[in-house]
């Protein structure tokens, strides 16, 4: 028989959906059903995939302007060019 290799504890958890409203509540209901353990870090995207999308086609845009892009991170240090998840 062929033997599973264990995977590893999940380090964190980053839940997105269309608009923001369903992550939200999947969060809630994980932490309160103690499906994750209280110290993993769950993210979500703020807004939803669709505003995720909306600021990547607008950080495009400034960016092919000829200016650098920006983000703010959730302990609101300068994030430049990068991908952001809201906690």
């Amino acid at each position: 028989t062929p033997t599973s290799k264990k995977k590893p504890p999940p380090t964190a958890i980053a839940l997105f959906c269309t608009g923001g409203i369903r992550c939200e509540k999947a969060t809630s209901y994980a932490l309160q059903s103690n499906l994750f353990p209280r110290n993993l870090p769950i993210y979500h995207l703020e807004g939803g995939i669709l505003s995720y999308l909306d600021d990547v086609a607008k950080r495009d845009k400034i960016t092919k302007e000829g200016e650098t892009a920006t983000a703010t991170t959730v302990e609101g240090e300068t994030a430049k060019g990068e991908e952001v998840l809201q906690h």
